[in-house]
């Protein structure tokens, strides 16, 4: 079966929509929102809900069914992996 890889406009739209959405909210630290099609692989029906969930500020997962998830980090290189050693541990 061919997949067909995420849209990288979508992918940047929601990742801005997010970051704006969290910056209004800043006590949220998750949320649910209609997907945008093809921020995901195979979404461009453009169907389903995303989970949103703000790890600190400025990074963010996002999740879509069992397709896998996002990061979404609007700062630089150290603070990504601060953020992915949250969320996965840390590297032995």
């Amino acid at each position: 079966m061919k997949h067909s890889a995420p849209d990288f406009d979508a992918v940047d739209r929601a990742s801005e929509h997010d970051r704006l959405w969290f910056e209004k909210h800043p006590g949220a630290m998750k949320r649910t929102r209609p997907l945008i099609p093809g921020e995901f692989e195979d979404s461009k029906a453009g169907r389903g809900m995303v989970n949103v969930r703000c790890v600190r500020p400025g990074v963010r997962v996002r999740r879509f069914g069992g397709r896998g998830f996002m990061l979404d980090v609007d700062a630089d290189a150290d603070r990504y992996l601060r953020a992915a050693e949250d969320l996965f541990g840390r590297p032995s």
